[in-house]
């Protein structure tokens, strides 16, 4: 998702959506190319070496991932690499930041930033300096952006188009105070060329365009970029094919695998039957409390008590980040 671009992805199609893009991203689908800004080989510093570099830490950090259940079954991204004792700066290293924020909810923020430095402390000079940097200033730009947003939604004397335009820019002058151009390039290059093609586009669209000057568009992309797109196309039309087999009522596991082996990759296949699996399970947990919210037993007490065993209910078996997402999963499921 980019910068520009915020959405809500639910079960079923968008799971997988989500499940396929974030393959792509960890190089399970494909070797992940170099950024655009060709970055020399490195290698990569895992949480594995991490700690046996440093005997006396079962985990570089201030929890394991693997404790909480925000990451059950996920796996994690490694985005600290190294070349000559320095931090590698790329897209990776900011999505393993975000892949720790994640945990918001099961644990406050000041918890999360604190196992982040201790993690960036983990590594050997001058990388660890560097890591801390990043981190803080990646963190404090995400405040800026939070601020930004909660006051650009109760503007409304803008067309969608406009408010589009004017948070792009915005991006792009608040990326450029808090990061060096390397850091800017590395953590958002991708992302604002295709946001920059996604406002052209609208922007040819309102004007009231013929369909091949806004095909043209795609012609204006780097390579990389093209190539990111088209990528993207074939995770559309998996999920499509999919769709196709669920409706003729064969869409069981060996199905499924196969389709998407042979699109991506036995190993994407079966990355992508984990994601079903925990999906499942997930869709089980919501069932279950569906079915405790109409109970007869719970429909016979009086609505306050009623209340108050919904919410023991809940924080017996969500996570409070879990607890949020609650509304909108039951409403997905009720509506099936």
């Amino acid at each position: 998702m980019t910068g520009l671009t915020k959405g809500v992805l639910s079960f079923g199609t968008a799971g997988i959506l989500t499940a396929v893009f974030y393959l792509f991203d960890t190089g399970v689908i494909q070797p992940q190319r170099d950024e655009i800004r060709q970055m020399p080989a490195a290698s990569p510093i895992t949480t594995t070496q991490t700690r046996a570099s440093n005997p006396g830490l079962s985990y570089p950090g201030l929890y394991n991932p693997d404790s909480l259940q925000t990451f059950r079954g996920a796996t994690e991204v490694h985005g600290l690499r190294l070349k000559d004792g320095h931090l590698v700066i790329d897209r990776q290293l900011r999505e393993w930041i975000d892949f720790h924020r994640a945990a918001l909810g099961e644990l406050t923020q000041e918890e999360i930033t604190a196992n982040l430095y201790a993690i960036a402390a983990a590594l050997p000079a001058p990388a660890d300096g560097e890591a801390a940097e990043i981190i803080a200033l990646y963190l404090e730009y995400l405040k800026a952006l939070n601020n930004y947003d909660e006051i650009a939604a109760r503007q409304t004397d803008l067309t969608t188009l406009q408010q589009l335009t004017s948070r792009q820019d915005w991006l792009q002058r608040t990326r450029a105070y808090y990061f060096s151009d390397e850091v800017h390039e590395a953590f958002f290059g991708i992302d604002e060329a295709l946001d920059q093609r996604m406002l052209s586009e609208l922007t040819l669209k309102s004007q009231g365009a013929e369909e091949a000057e806004v095909e043209a568009l795609e012609q204006t992309l780097p390579e990389e970029l093209q190539a990111f797109r088209q990528r993207s196309h074939s995770v559309v039309r998996l999920a499509e094919e999919e769709q196709a087999l669920k409706s003729r009522g064969e869409a069981d596991s060996e199905h499924l695998w196969q389709l998407r082996a042979s699109e991506f990759g036995e190993d994407a296949a079966d990355r992508l039957a984990d994601v079903d699996t925990r999906q499942q399970v997930w869709e089980g947990r919501i069932r279950d409390y569906m079915n405790f919210m109409a109970s007869d037993t719970l429909h016979a007490l009086p609505l306050l008590e009623q209340e108050a065993r919904l919410e023991e209910y809940r924080e017996a078996h969500f996570t409070e980040r879990e607890i949020k997402r609650l509304p909108a999963a039951v409403a997905i499921l009720s509506a099936r």
